[in-house]
């Protein structure tokens, strides 16, 4: 028998196709609902841009979201076949788009870029969750 999930470390591996963002954005909203928790306002955001960023960025055929509830924080992940690190590129009204991980680094309470050996990486970050 397998092990039981852990409802405070939950994952979803989604193909990497433009419509996995909102899929990405709804499974987390309802991890962070089935603990009881409001989610924070850039959740859904942070969410989408990390998402949209391996799908249009990578050649990976997948993604893997992870949602996980620590210390007052939900951490987000997502995991893909790629090493190719994201940019961080300020909003340029000349040339919109393309800003998705300045808007992480602006609003996360921390973030970063975990290298996979060989295998991709692991782009995440956390927010603070209000206190119950």
């Amino acid at each position: 028998m397998g092990q039981p999930e852990d409802p405070e470390d939950v994952r979803i591996d989604l193909p990497a196709e433009a419509t996995s963002a909102a899929e990405a954005r709804a499974f987390v909203a309802a991890a962070v609902s089935r603990w009881g928790l409001e989610p924070p306002d850039a959740l859904p955001l942070l969410t989408s841009e990390v998402v949209t960023n391996a799908v249009v960025h990578t050649e990976s055929r997948w993604v893997q979201v992870r949602v996980q509830r620590t210390d007052g924080r939900v951490r987000v992940e997502v995991t893909d076949t790629s090493d190719v690190v994201p940019l961080i590129r300020k909003p340029d009204p000349e040339s919109p788009g393309g800003f998705g991980m300045w808007l992480v680094a602006q609003l996360a309470r921390d973030w970063g870029v975990d290298e996979i050996a060989e295998d991709g990486k692991v782009v995440w970050f956390e927010l603070a969750l209000a206190p119950t």
